[in-house]
């Protein structure tokens, strides 16, 4: 992956960088049996190879199948969307348009969890059963 980062030009840890790499790029450049061996996830690749940060699994244009009702998923998205707007209480959850999850890049995960107030109440009992 150091190697792929070098050929496009940019830092293997420029992190934000591998949000837009496709997977087109990695094939092209050699890395076609690499991805296959992470089930052709982007994600689940460098999850592997840079454990040190943090990836947002949301921010990739595809992620593993089952990610999205994942528990700890459903956590950090929702402490996601909450730190990114600045949420002072759970009513704020109240006022959020898809507009602003889609600018966040989560709407999809909103989505396939059957709107926000079952994704939250997801995490709720996720928490619960804790």
């Amino acid at each position: 992956m150091d190697n792929l980062a070098a050929k496009l030009g940019f830092s293997p840890n420029d992190f934000p960088m591998w949000y837009n790499i496709s997977h087109e790029q990695i094939e092209s450049n050699g890395g076609r049996a690499v991805l296959g061996h992470y089930g052709q996830s982007l994600y689940t690749l460098l999850k592997a190879v840079y454990r040190e940060h943090d990836w947002l699994p949301w921010k990739f244009s595809s992620t593993p199948r089952g990610l999205w009702s994942d528990e700890e998923v459903l956590r950090r998205v929702v402490r996601y969307v909450e730190d990114s707007l600045k949420f002072k209480s759970k009513e704020d959850w109240h006022r959020i348009s898809k507009d602003q999850l889609r600018a966040l890049g989560v709407e999809n995960f909103f989505v396939k969890n059957g709107g926000v107030a079952k994704a939250l109440e997801k995490v709720n009992s996720a928490s619960n059963s804790s």
